[in-house]
């Protein structure tokens, strides 16, 4: 599972099973939804939005995102100023569910937030895909 690195850092998962020597524990990265009774799951963590009311759910908090470019994509693209500048250039969107278009908010610590409206060129549900795309410089 070359994507459980990206997805579970190992050392979450060793210290986890460090005092617990008689636990066994099953990664399973799966891209569509699991039926936790139907396909013998104990717990499943998702992001995004459930939509399986039968399931006792608890949030864990946010998953912040943080905007980045390859030095590859910057030498070809225009620089950008200001958030709003990101509706010109290619965007790979992380999207755990399917959706035609996004809303995404973008905070700055010290200046004001914009929304940017966007379908993006490249959508994926990989986040090991996406990370490797944005390194290439798209």
């Amino acid at each position: 599972m070359p994507e459980l690195v990206n997805v579970i850092p190992p050392c979450v998962v060793s210290r986890y099973l460090s005092p617990y020597p008689r636990v066994r524990v099953e990664v399973d990265i799966s891209l569509g939804i699991a039926y936790l009774a139907r396909d013998g799951f104990d717990i499943a963590l998702r992001i995004g939005l459930s939509t399986d009311a039968g399931q006792v759910r608890r949030h864990l908090g946010p998953l912040p995102s943080v905007c980045v470019a390859s030095l590859a994509y910057l030498r070809n693209y225009p620089a950008l100023k200001s958030p709003t500048d990101l509706a010109g250039h290619e965007i790979v969107v992380f999207t755990p569910q399917k959706k035609d278009s996004l809303e995404i908010t973008l905070k700055h610590q010290s200046g004001p937030s914009a929304v940017l409206r966007t379908a993006g060129r490249m959508r994926s549900n990989s986040l090991a895909l996406l990370r490797d795309l944005a390194v290439l410089g798209c």
